[in-house]
């Protein structure tokens, strides 16, 4: 791992918010020998070699820990030059824990130290080419990007040229240093952009974009910098309207809008030459929008999701400036605006940061839209399956539980086994502390830092455990404390007959109207229907016959209660006479109870029950308007539940039609899947979706069989 280095940060820089610094080593190759770099820190980095870019990190950690990466060099005989940039948030998000900023590396050469931290390293402060004061880039995520290359200061080339250094301070961290157990990331090229569209700018500025909870609403929580501080106002720069008029001079106000073949994650490069003094942004997104000033890309800028936009100043350059994003980004679309001067762009691609094919997972189908939505689903798995099970890895990064449910079935599919999706949940059992979180509950995001918690999700995590028992064969005392702990956190929450009253935290069903009627009835039938899964699944795991017992009471509760011949109701009220039913019922609440055993197949007294499901419910309901007191559902979690049970019930042809009418629009238009049945909202590339390819197979599968 390390045997000398040291953990450094610039002296007088570790409590600065959204601190971007360098890193230099130079040592000598001789011919024939291996190399291999040994590397950890926070918040992250990027590794260059030589001038070229090698790797981002490090892998997500639980709280009390670190991960360190092992990169094999590809070294020249001679001199080498090995730079780190590093950014150095200070700010709690969703996407990496909030750990002071430090680097520490050491180089061996065939396992001998021969260059580290604390020694070899030289500190660069990069905060006059990166700006600090900026706007958050999201709520959930930290910063944008800002940054200043029009001087000729040394520091613009600092990784190939000699500079001004700065000393660094020695650090001890508190965290314990743990291996990266990941597989290493995917950073191949998409060199698939198109030119679709050019054409002028003009500017307005009559829009009110400080009423973004993440730029007005700032607090402990929530860490920026106040508008009056930020200099660089980029939605003001690049709100207008963007003309089309097909002339491609890339000048004052002039834009190229570049399209990749599918929506994607990584590293922004471009080539651009500075033909006079220049000020130029990158404004991305998911989607197309043409009702949307910005090109015509939904960008975020105008919703409460995300500022896509990259600033860069240029100065006038006979050579290109080869710009490479330190963060990654999601999106399919790109505008290149130029605000002043004059530039050429010589190129435009994506470094993608995913998780590495599994060249194992060969699928081939007659049906070109099942073959269709299966590759995005494997597109979508590896965007999301980096470093933790993300619901999305452009927004939020976030590794949610509920999602990472779904999403460890299609880990079967598409890593050829359960190791990382093991790694996910010994994250929560490993954790030394949870910040901000009940004694017993866990966080719904880990291992970012959001200090929040859903107790439903903490139910889901008990049934993925279940499920990724069945699946490795690991051993399920590793769990067995956390699981406790989770049930017997809710113990106190529960009524004299034994259900789940009101619980703590944000109460979520999914979706709609089911989470209104969650928050407000005193008791939630679909989180006692997952508590009762939850018990049950802890009762097999670990031999326990007083959580079987206490499931089995709930069920019948629930359906003695809940059940009035034809659906199960979502919620009830406790008054002096007794329990009263909320009269609201949501379609996701039967899904609850057909996929969590409430209402055996076989059982003629739900022959009405599942009549209604499956002919009534689903996707046409809402078209169709049949049953419009049923709150209709949304894909994240209800209609996704839906396709559990179609599965389950062996309904194989109907959940393969209904797979099709889903994600067969996804597919076709982003070559991902989405989070919402909509574009209009939700990320457009969303983890938990990926199960659609284990839907796929499952029913193919079964078919054969019959």
């Amino acid at each position: 791992m390390f045997e000398n280095a040291k953990a450094i940060y610039i002296k007088n820089k570790r409590g600065l918010t959204n601190f971007q610094s360098g890193y230099k080593c130079s040592f000598r190759a001789e011919p024939g020998k291996r190399y291999v770099l040994n590397i950890t820190g926070a918040s992250l980095y990027s590794v260059y070699l030589n001038g070229g870019f090698i790797f981002y990190g490090p892998a997500r950690a639980p709280h009390g820990y670190v991960r360190y990466d092992e990169l094999e060099l590809d070294v020249k005989d001679g001199m080498n030059t090995l730079c780190v940039e590093l950014a150095g948030y200070n700010c709690p998000c969703f996407y990496i824990p909030d750990i002071k900023p430090f680097l520490m590396a050491e180089i061996f050469e065939e396992e001998e130290s021969v260059a580290y931290t604390g020694r070899d390293f030289s500190g660069v402060s990069l905060d006059s080419l990166r700006r600090r004061n900026v706007y958050r880039y999201s709520f959930q995520r930290a910063f944008t990007e800002v940054w200043r290359l029009d001087n000729s200061d040394p520091i613009t080339n600092w990784k190939s040229r000699d500079t001004a250094y700065e000393p660094v301070c020695e650090h001890v961290i508190d965290e314990e240093i743990i291996a990266r157990e990941w597989p290493m990331p995917r950073f191949e090229t998409d060199l698939s952009a198109k030119v679709i569209r050019c054409g002028r700018f003009l500017p307005k500025k009559d829009m009110d974009f400080c009423a973004k909870r993440f730029i007005s609403s700032l607090s402990e929580s929530i860490i920026g910098f106040l508008p009056q501080q930020i200099p660089d106002k980029l939605m003001e720069e690049t709100y207008g309207v963007y003309f089309c008029d097909g002339l491609g001079s890339m000048e004052k106000d002039r834009y190229t809008m570049y399209e990749f073949r599918t929506v994607n994650t990584g590293f922004i490069n471009t080539a651009v030459k500075a033909l006079e003094d220049s000020e130029i942004y990158l404004v991305f997104g998911e989607r197309m929008d043409e009702s949307n000033m910005y090109g015509g890309i939904y960008s975020g800028a105008s919703g409460d999701d995300t500022i896509n936009i990259v600033k860069y100043k240029l100065k006038k350059s006979a050579e290109p400036y080869m710009l490479m994003t330190f963060e990654c980004y999601t999106f399919k679309y790109i505008v290149i605006l130029v605000r002043e001067g004059r530039i050429n762009v010589e190129s435009v691609s994506l470094t993608e940061y995913s998780y590495p094919d599994n060249d194992q997972t060969q699928f081939k189908c007659d049906d070109t839209v099942l073959q269709s939505i299966f590759d995005a689903a494997r597109n979508t798995y590896r965007q999301n399956v980096l470093d933790t099970f993300m619901d999305c890895p452009g927004r939020e990064r976030g590794g949610w539980l509920c999602d990472s449910y779904f999403t460890g079935r299609a880990s079967m599919i598409f890593s050829g086994n359960a190791e990382a999706e093991g790694i996910f949940l010994k994250n929560f059992a490993r954790a030394k502390y949870f910040p901000g979180i009940p004694e017993g509950m866990l966080p719904h995001n880990y291992p970012g830092e959001d200090r929040g918690f859903i107790p439903q999700w903490a139910l889901w995590y008990i049934l993925e455990v279940y499920e990724y028992i069945l699946r490795s064969g690991d051993d399920c005392h590793i769990f067995k404390n956390i699981v406790c702990g989770i049930l017997s956190f809710f113990s106190d929450y529960e009524t004299k007959d034994g259900l789940l009253g009101k619980t703590p935290g944000w109460n979520f069903i999914e979706w709609s109207l089911a989470n209104e009627i969650a928050a407000q009835a005193d008791i939630s039938f679909p989180t006692n229907m997952l508590y009762a899964k939850a018990l049950e699944c802890a009762g097999e795991l670990f031999n326990d016959t007083e959580f079987s017992a206490r499931a089995r009471k709930i069920r019948r509760i629930v359906t003695d209660t809940a059940f009035d011949g034809v659906r199960f109701a979502d919620g009830a009220v406790l008054t002096d006479a007794g329990t009263a039913l909320c009269s609201e019922v949501s379609e996701a609440c039967q899904y609850y109870a057909a996929y969590f055993d409430f209402a055996p197949r076989e059982d003629r007294r739900f022959d009405r029950f599942y009549d209604v499901l499956l002919n009534v419910c689903g996707t046409k309901r809402k078209e169709t308007r049949i049953m419009p007191e049923m709150a209709y559902p949304s894909l994240f979690i209800g209609l996704t539940l839906r396709l559990c049970v179609l599965e389950k019930l062996g309904e194989n042809d109907r959940l393969l039609s209904e797979i099709k009418e889903i994600y067969g629009p996804m597919a076709a238009k982003t070559g991902t899947l989405w989070e919402l049945e909509s574009e209009t909202g939700g990320s457009l590339c969303h983890g938990y979706s990926s199960i659609a390819a284990w839907f796929i197979v499952q029913a193919l599968n079964k078919r054969k069989e019959r």
